[in-house]
């Protein structure tokens, strides 16, 4: 992601203790760009020696509950020991009567293979990972993508120009405005096709203050507008793509009409769901829809409200999009609520 773009999240939102994210901040500003964003959290974790903590690059494979962990040399990582079970009681038997959370897993770098035993986990790891699928044909094509940073990885490329013929940018959320101001940027040329109509209620633009968030406020002008008065964008409301076929070319339907538009390439930015293929069952089960699988939208995973405990699985929390916060927030977020949470247990062992 383009490290200029602005967090959603104001920076008091996510400014952790004894450390000012306003200092790194521009003078007067209420959001931070990404890389603000990323520098400060960064720096924080030197500062605060929290970096033996952190285990970057490791690929987890496998979280499942077991009575009796049955991988050999693997740690305990409530007490930080080798586990042998049997040998002693451990905190992790004492906090959940002997059901304790494997976690097994690989180093990316080393592709050296891990496994640690836990009593509680908490699920962070956002919605992004898979992206929705129109389910039309052609969607799989080389000239179809279904990632911002993609996106931006070829406008930085420098193929496309202000005479490419246009990019089809799908989608009416905030990564498909990002999309849309990113090839603008560039002078790129724009058609923006979205299922809704402007005047929907639900769109996230009519969400979200003017003043506080300019640039998109500006793109759901340009779509409203239809382009008209923007030259080298077109927006087409309330249109769906039937079919993508392989000479560049796309049929799209709208509630009066169809037609076929050629373009250099398709962003496909319709909304994305976490990956929890490292979860039994793929996750299903930890929604409130129990035979559905979690998303962020309609069927986030079923927590109690003040810890964020699945109702489903003792140990097991979950934190973010997963739960249907899209916002990074550390005060008013989950995260303290369930450090809280797990605090209180382990006090009463």
């Amino acid at each position: 992601m383009d490290g200029q773009i602005l967090t959603i999240s104001l920076g008091s939102w996510m400014e952790l203790p004894d450390l000012p994210l306003r200092d790194s901040m521009k003078s007067g500003d209420s959001r931070a760009s990404v890389s603000t964003v990323a520098n400060y959290y960064s720096n924080y974790v030197e500062r605060k020696g929290l970096r033996k903590y952190f285990k970057n690059g490791n690929f987890v494979t496998s979280v499942r509950k077991v009575l009796r962990p049955e991988a050999t040399n693997v740690r305990c990582l409530a007490c930080e020991e080798p586990y042998f079970f049997g040998r002693e009681i451990h905190l992790c038997e004492l906090l959940t009567n002997n059901q304790i959370w494997e976690v097994h897993g690989f180093s990316e770098q080393t592709k050296k293979s891990f496994c640690y035993l836990t009593p509680n986990v908490v699920l962070a790891v956002g919605g992004n990972d898979i992206p929705n699928s129109l389910r039309v044909s052609g969607e799989n094509s080389p000239f179809v993508l279904k990632s911002l940073n993609t996106f931006e990885q070829l406008l930085d490329s420098g193929e496309l120009n202000d005479k490419s013929d246009p990019v089809l940018i799908v989608g009416a959320g905030l990564s498909a405005a990002d999309a849309v101001i990113a090839a603008r940027h560039y002078s790129i040329p724009v058609i923006h096709s979205f299922r809704r109509g402007v005047a929907d209620p639900a769109l996230i633009f009519r969400q979200l203050p003017p003043t506080m968030y300019p640039e998109y406020h500006k793109v759901y002008q340009m779509m409203v507008d239809g382009g008209e008065n923007y030259p080298g964008y077109r927006s087409l409301p309330q249109h769906e793509v039937v079919k993508i076929l392989p000479e560049k070319t796309v049929l799209v339907q709208g509630p009066l009409s169809s037609g076929k538009i050629k373009v250099s390439y398709v962003i496909l930015l319709i909304g994305s769901r976490p990956n929890l293929n490292f979860m039994p069952k793929s996750g299903l089960g930890l929604g409130f829809i129990p035979d559905a699988y979690v998303t962020t939208m309609g069927n986030s995973v079923a927590v109690d409200c003040f810890s964020m405990e699945c109702v489903t699985q003792q140990g097991l929390y979950a934190m973010g999009p997963l739960i249907g916060d899209n916002f990074v927030r550390f005060a008013q977020g989950s995260a303290l609520s369930i450090a809280q949470s797990i605090s209180r247990r382990i006090s009463k062992v």
